[in-house]
């Protein structure tokens, strides 16, 4: 076996990532490197998330928090190629997705992925591992931002940017948790959102929508906003929620405007 193999990396971000990377020779992990619970992945499929751009160009605060050089990505599906003896939650030859849980330089655009199986699962039969690739992130953040344990039967959630990768996921889990759904999307989304299961679905192209939300008085018992309007939506959660009522902030789009030095 190559003691190499292949990885999209970057050392430094001058403007935008993509214009950073390059396809770099790296060391190929072996399985007698391997720690308890680790698992070394042959990667098929990689998906990027929007924090894989956002930290890298994000200044000062980039460069400290993700160590360099990094492999770009945090999803992935791809086949068990090697395991530590004392796992038993897998098998080589298994078809498992997941995703890393931080940015900590490494990354699934790469050949091969050592990996916590603890952020691992069997891909289902049938599924295909471009669509298991494309869980990881999204799909837990919607999860989290439901907040499963305190979140009822019957409950109104609002979401911000529904069609998404995270709005997608979260409009499915709020149904199936039997909630009542409205989102925001474009025109071009509104039939996608409904599909997946949104209530109401409300176009933010044709109207405006901080004047339109503050006609739902107390009306949602959880808004998610995956977007990130400044201060905008915030502003107005006392208007939009219950009492009892939780705001929960998941995009940040300003994160480059604070911190860029």
């Amino acid at each position: 076996m190559a003691g190499t193999m292949q990885a999209w990396q970057y050392s430094a971000v001058q403007g935008k990532v993509e214009d950073s990377i390059s396809v770099n020779d790296v060391a190929k992990p072996t399985a007698s490197s391997l720690a308890k619970g680790q698992l070394i992945v042959q990667v098929i499929t990689a998906a990027l998330n929007p924090v894989d751009y956002k930290f890298p160009e994000a200044g000062f605060i980039g460069r400290m928090m993700i160590p360099r050089p990094t492999t770009v990505g945090l999803d992935f599906c791809g086949r068990v190629v090697a395991k530590h003896p004392s796992s038993s939650a897998f098998e080589e030859g298994q078809l498992v997705f997941g995703a890393y849980n931080s940015l900590t330089g490494a990354g699934t655009l790469s050949q091969h992925i050592v990996i916590p199986e603890k952020f691992c699962a069997i891909l289902p039969p049938g599924v295909d591992p471009d669509h298991g690739a494309a869980a990881g992130t999204a799909a837990i953040t919607a999860y989290q931002s439901l907040m499963p344990d305190t979140s009822k039967s019957g409950a109104k959630i609002f979401i911000n940017g529904g069609s998404g990768g995270t709005g997608t996921w979260a409009i499915q889990f709020a149904k199936a948790m039997g909630a009542e759904v409205t989102v925001t999307c474009s025109t071009a989304n509104v039939g996608l959102c409904r599909k997946l299961g949104a209530d109401e679905a409300i176009d933010y192209k044709t109207v405006d929508l901080i004047s339109s939300l503050k006609e739902k008085t107390h009306d949602f018992d959880l808004v998610i906003d995956n977007v990130g309007m400044d201060d905008e939506l915030y502003n107005i959660r006392e208007v939009l929620l219950k009492p009892t009522g939780t705001f929960v902030q998941v995009g940040i789009p300003a994160v480059t405007n604070c911190i860029h030095c």
